[in-house]
């Protein structure tokens, strides 16, 4: 089977336009609603992770599995809107929001406790993350940048080409 690229080309070429504008358009989105192309991770712009786990010593506390949207509304009353939340195990769940002073981390718990149901304050993680790794992640980039841009070019074109030439040879079935 030879695959005819050359004679389809308009075709292939609309098919590559639609991928980019596709990802130029998701990256707008992203930068209006994050104010970044693509939204980093807490350990690239710093933050709290709160894990929580439900205290199943009353066997009452654990029956209902646990509502994340219900755990979203309650974070966003406390004016964590657009944080992270993720179950964790079948009676845990996991908070990554911006920086929590301790008396909002304490607010925080005390609602969950209340309409969640009761945590087990021993199995309870709280980690404040600097923005540290991605700054010097950042900065490594910014250095390299010339080195991979220039290999990146030399890759993207030299390979595609490669193979184009031997599919059209026949060299490539």
């Amino acid at each position: 089977m030879k695959l005819a690229i050359i004679k389809q080309r308009k075709t292939w070429w609309a098919v590559s336009l639609s991928i980019i504008l596709a990802g130029i358009i998701a990256m707008i989105i992203s930068w209006q609603q994050f104010g970044a192309p693509l939204r980093p991770s807490l350990d690239f712009i710093g933050g709290t992770k709160l894990q929580y786990e439900l205290d199943c010593g009353n066997p009452q506390n654990c029956i209902k599995p646990i509502d994340i949207n219900a755990i979203r509304q309650i974070a966003d009353s406390q004016g964590l809107t657009g944080s992270t939340i993720q179950n964790v195990g079948k009676t845990g769940f996991s908070i990554r929001s911006r920086e929590l002073k301790q008396e909002a981390r304490d607010r925080l718990t005390g609602i969950l406790n209340e309409k969640i149901g009761q945590l087990d304050a021993n199995k309870t993680k709280i980690d404040t993350i600097g923005p540290t790794f991605g700054r010097q992640l950042f900065e490594w980039l910014a250095g390299y940048w010339p080195f991979f841009s220039r290999h990146l070019c030399l890759f993207g074109i030299s390979i595609p080409a490669g193979l184009c030439f031997f599919c059209i040879c026949g060299v490539i079935p």
